[in-house]
Formats: C-alpha cells, structure tokens, sequence
C-alpha cells in the first residue's frame, strides 16, 4: 500500500525537477515564503478547522493501514476531496490576489514581475500540493472503498 502512494508522490517530485531543469529555470524561483502560506499552509489550517489536526492525522493513517475499516475509508475520501477543492480555492485566492497587484500597478515594472510570479506560483503550488497532499492518499482510499461490497 505504501508503494502506492509513494510512487505518485516521487513521479511527481522528479517531474517537476525534470521540467524546472529542462525549461533552463533555477529550482530557486519556484519557492516563495508568502505564496507557500497561502497554499498549501492555510488550506491545511482551513481543514484542521473543519476535521480537526486528529482528523487530518487519521485520514492520512487510513490510507496506509494494512485493514481499515470502511468507515475510516469515507471519512478519508470526505477529508481529502474536501482537500483538493480547499488548495485550489486556496490557489485562486493567491492568483487573483496577483491580478489585482498586476492591473493595480501596471505602469511599474518593478511591480509587476512580482505580481505576476505571485499569480503563477500560487497555481503552481496548487497543482503541486494536490499532487503530493492529496491524489495518492484519496486514489489510495477510493481504491480500497471500492473493494467493499454494499
């Protein structure tokens, strides 16, 4: 089961790097502090707020127990779809947050480019935290749910 779920997760990492590297980008410009809170670190307090910080450990438990039960099979598929929409609201607020940076200060280029990397970073850690946080733990779930008979 943890095979599963750790081979996405390093796809994932090794396609990024792959693509940074051969895009000629340095790794360097993909962190940035503000956009980092705004996804994945503020999507992460919203769902402790609903599921509470025991709810976010035991959905990720769940997903790689050897036998859970269905129950704690539907909390972790409520838990992580519920995750993914939350990053990619998340993920829209950072971007439109950047628009209105870019159309506020049009005329300073010194402005704008920060803007705009703000936009784009936060989409990009949008994808990437769905990717790592959220898709190999709910196929994992979803997977195993299936194989429960009604």
């Amino acid at each position: 089961m943890v095979k599963k779920i750790l081979i996405p997760i390093c796809i994932a990492i090794v396609s990024c790097i792959a693509v940074s590297i051969l895009s000629f980008t340095k790794l360097s410009l993909l962190f940035d502090i503000p956009s980092f809170l705004i996804v994945p670190v503020l999507p992460l307090l919203y769902m402790a707020g609903s599921f509470g910080f025991r709810g976010i450990g035991r959905a990720y438990k769940t997903a790689f127990a050897k036998n859970p039960e269905k129950k704690d099979l539907v909390f972790s598929q409520a838990f992580f779809r519920g995750f993914s929409k939350v990053l990619w609201l998340f993920s829209a607020v950072g971007f439109v947050t950047g628009l209105i940076g870019i159309f506020s200060f049009l005329n300073d280029y010194e402005v704008l480019g920060p803007n705009l990397a703000v936009a784009i970073i936060t989409l990009f850690y949008g994808v990437l935290s769905n990717l790592l946080l959220v898709y190999p733990f709910l196929l994992s779930v979803s997977g195993r749910l299936s194989e429960f008979s009604d």
